[in-house]
């Protein structure tokens, strides 16, 4: 079964995975360049395994984009409560739909 793009959101947003995004709100990029050419490297070349010259070179990356965008997670509840059926779940969300057109419509 093919799921279109709004149902396919749907499906991811309401799965049961961590939520962790990156935050990019404070961020100057002339920083970020001066930062990223002061990182040390070659000191990740001390290492004779490819597997920790790659290490080395992903904490070195990483620990600087923490500074910059910081990753966020977002604790959610998804608890689900044996009495709700589908019926009152598509009247909770018509409810809310209707909550939200009357506060837009709000003069003032």
């Amino acid at each position: 079964m093919v799921l279109g793009g709004r149902h396919l959101v749907y499906a991811v947003s309401s799965s049961h995975c961590p939520r962790t995004y990156c935050t990019f709100k404070i961020y100057n990029s002339e920083e970020l360049i001066d930062d990223l050419n002061l990182i040390p490297f070659d000191i990740a070349y001390l290492f004779k395994d490819i597997d920790d010259i790659y290490g080395a070179c992903s904490y070195l990356l990483s620990s600087l984009l923490n500074d910059y965008a910081p990753v966020k997670a977002r604790t959610t509840n998804h608890e689900h409560v044996p009495f709700m059926t589908p019926g009152l779940l598509k009247a909770i969300r018509k409810c809310n739909k209707s909550m939200c057109l009357y506060n837009k419509s709000k003069c003032g």
